[in-house]
């Protein structure tokens, strides 16, 4: 089947420099019909998102990975799975796919005869030098990162880092408009990140607060915090990690710049932190005289993590006041509130897990 000829040109404000550049999947029939990016039902939720979240559509670019409609089978007509590329008998094919691209969506490579969009794209992001770019969407995520999985990355600021496909751009991912009208609660999100997206728009590096984390602490270095910043502290962040059936580690945190992590075990809950029974008692301690500090605690989903203390090891936890999750649902009942989507709303490192270089043991339940 001949793919179709039809090309639909970006949308570029004559009258000042986009500051925005969004990028879609492809055109459908309207678009193509009209010879406009987003002018069909998505492209009408598209505006009535910007207008909530406060942005003038005309005075921002927008663009699609695809500037031609997809075939009538979607992305499965414009990518190979790597099965069906073992199937193919060696060198019978040799442009088959590009190689040169990271796979578009797991397991599957964009087709040779597709890869021109993404130079074609590249050239309209250097073209329009934009301040922030909101790649709508898996396949505009994977435009301009060589990542897919938009729910994982979607309010996270960055930057642009895909061989062969751009970079040097800071970045806000989000979803596609065209998901709204299947899944309407995810609304919110998208007004929230585009919110973030008329703040971030005004400069073009990503701004990030310098925190600062104790890592391995010793007794001495535990005694020594809790003196100098948690004695006296306002207000003190509490958070466990969970493995095995025991507390792997707690941290403390007088602020939201600075905190102290005590550990138990490693990840695997397979060795002692401590190098005697006495330091590891000590330690304890140390945990249950911060706990009982009359400085109101802070905690996400604390239930969890006070009932594990007072289960597992008879603490309690003094003036336990505030609750993040709590307070988030208070605010945005309708939101998830996992911590990743509170992440992207409240701050710019939304996506912290997936800096993980090892898959962590999964959190008991």
């Amino acid at each position: 089947m001949e793919r179709a000829a039809v090309t639909v040109p970006p949308y570029i404000p004559d009258h000042c420099r986009a500051k925005i550049l969004f990028i879609g999947q492809a055109p459908a029939s309207e678009e193509v019909r009209k010879g406009e990016p987003f002018v069909g039902p998505a492209g009408q939720e598209f505006d009535r998102l910007l207008r909530t979240a406060g942005i003038v559509r005309m005075d921002h670019a927008i663009t699609n990975v695809f500037d031609e409609p997809l075939p009538k089978v979607g992305m499965d007509g414009v990518t190979i799975t790597t099965k069906e590329l073992k199937d193919q008998k060696k060198g019978e094919n040799p442009q088959l796919v590009h190689y040169d691209l990271p796979p578009i969506k797991r397991g599957r490579y964009l087709k040779h005869e597709w890869a021109h969009h993404v130079g074609r794209l590249a050239a309209e992001i250097k073209s329009i030098a934009p301040t922030l770019i909101v790649p709508m969407g898996d396949e505009a995520l994977w435009s301009v990162t060589g990542q897919f999985g938009i729910t994982a990355h979607r309010g996270s600021v960055g930057m642009t880092s895909a061989p062969g496909l751009c970079d040097d751009y800071k970045i806000l991912p989000t979803y596609h408009p065209s998901y709204i009208l299947r899944n309407y609660r995810a609304r919110h999100s998208i007004i929230s990140d585009l919110m973030k997206a008329k703040r971030e728009m005004e400069y073009p590096e990503v701004r990030l607060p310098r925190r600062v984390l104790w890592l391995e602490p010793k007794l001495p270095d535990i005694r020594m915090f809790k003196r100098k910043y948690l004695d006296d502290a306002e207000i003190i962040s509490v958070d466990i990690e969970t493995a095995k059936g025991q507390i792997t580690c707690i941290a403390f945190a007088p602020s939201n710049l600075l905190a102290l992590c005590v550990s138990f075990s490693d990840y695997t809950g397979k060795w002692n932190y401590w190098e005697s029974l006495a330091d590891e008692q000590e330690a304890w301690r140390l945990v249950r005289n911060i706990l009982a500090l009359p400085a109101p605690k802070l905690m996400q989903n604390g239930s969890y993590d006070a009932q594990w203390l007072w289960v597992k090891m008879r603490i309690p936890v003094v003036n336990y006041r505030e609750d993040t999750r709590l307070l988030h649902h208070a605010l945005y009942p309708e939101l998830p509130k996992d911590l990743r989507t509170m992440g992207s709303i409240y701050e710019n490192e939304g996506a912290w897990k997936q800096m993980r270089e090892k898959k962590a043991e999964k959190r008991d339940e």
